[in-house]
């Protein structure tokens, strides 16, 4: 019963998860323009495994703020089923 706490907050990424989706797509994408806009285009390095923990590295500093704004939607999804596009996202 420890794992109750992990369950109710995967459960709110579960609760909206196509809002999760573009949401994440959409800093994704803005993370990308504005490093490319400071450092560049790349030289086409091969991607090594150093490059791979940055990604699992940004998955998890990314994880914490997305949540927020999934909950919230989460919650309006669960008490507006009037609005019946809700439901798709």
């Amino acid at each position: 019963m420890g794992d109750r706490p992990v369950v109710s907050a995967l459960a709110v990424f579960g609760g909206a998860p196509l809002f999760f989706y573009l949401l994440h797509l959409t800093v994704l994408r803005l993370l990308y323009h504005g490093a490319f806009a400071l450092w560049g285009p790349t030289q086409g390095a091969v991607f090594a495994v150093s490059d791979y923990v940055w990604v699992l590295v940004w998955y998890a500093a990314l994880i914490v703020p997305l949540y927020f704004p999934t909950a919230w939607f989460s919650r309006l999804k669960a008490s507006r089923r009037d609005i019946a596009w809700l439901k798709y996202l």
